[in-house]
């Protein structure tokens, strides 16, 4: 993560209520503490942290829902919501 990305994280927790914000750190201390063997590479959309295992898990997974034609292209998506593909 650049410093740029660092700052603007550190500007936006800055500007969290007091409540909100201890939270989100009290769940970071609680992550970096629960997987002390596995170092943390990614989130999940749920917020999940997930180690590189579990990160590269999720991607075999994904590839093989587009294979068996579990997912939604992008050009798809935009035809269904009415947008031009072409002109994104």
């Amino acid at each position: 993560m650049n410093t740029n990305t660092m700052d603007y994280l550190f500007d936006e927790i800055a500007l969290l209520p007091d409540l909100e914000r201890d939270r989100l750190f009290y769940r970071m201390k609680n992550e970096f503490y629960s997987y002390p063997d596995e170092k943390i590479v990614a989130y999940s959309a749920s917020g999940q942290p997930l180690s590189e295992r579990q990160y590269q898990k999720r991607i075999r997974e994904g590839i093989l829902q587009c294979r068996e034609g579990k997912c939604t292209s992008l050009e798809q998506l935009s035809t269904e919501l009415g947008y031009d593909y072409e002109n994104l």
